[in-house]
């Protein structure tokens, strides 16, 4: 019989499938602890730990199988973008807009005052320094002149530490 999958994403899918029983597994685990520890530690009755472990094991399994669930429409959206891609090649058409770029993070340029009379910018004259940090001249919070001085000392007032009883 032939595969109709030669590249072997069927080995990814396994993998993912023993990390999940694995992931399971260490939640029954956790489950399990924290019902002896109910239980046993704290001295709480059987019924009310055996509710707090079922509850604790249902919300990280709930949690489990949302994070799962948002993996697999990360990998079904790439898968997406690829196909049209690929239909865009084929098609002799241009692709798509494809992945987005990073942001530069870059500090914006400069917009001169306003045009319009009475209207100031409210955007703050922003600088590079040397180390492409942003820096607002005349801001207080950046100003690296003097450095602060420690705080007064405590006065004792003339008070010896003493051990307990008082003598």
């Amino acid at each position: 019989m032939m595969s109709i999958n030669p590249n072997g994403h069927d080995a990814i899918r396994h993998r993912s499938d023993v990390a999940d029983i694995i992931v399971k597994g260490a939640i029954a685990l956790v489950t399990v602890a924290i019902f002896l520890g109910a239980y046993l530690q704290f001295e709480v009755p059987i019924w009310q730990a055996l509710i707090a472990a079922i509850g604790i094991f249902i919300a990280f399994m709930a949690l489990h199988s949302l994070v799962r669930r948002s993996e697999r429409l990360e990998v079904l959206a790439k898968e997406v973008m690829r196909l049209e891609s690929e239909v865009a090649n084929l098609t002799n058409e241009t692709s798509g807009p494809g992945p987005l770029p990073d942001p530069g993070w870059q500090i914006p340029p400069v917009t001169p005052e306003a045009d319009l009379p009475g209207l100031a910018s409210v955007a703050p004259n922003v600088e590079a320094d040397d180390s492409g940090a942003a820096t607002v001249p005349g801001d207080p919070t950046q100003t690296h002149d003097a450095p602060l001085a420690a705080p007064p000392a405590v006065p004792s007032a003339g008070l010896a530490p003493s051990l307990a009883g008082g003598e």
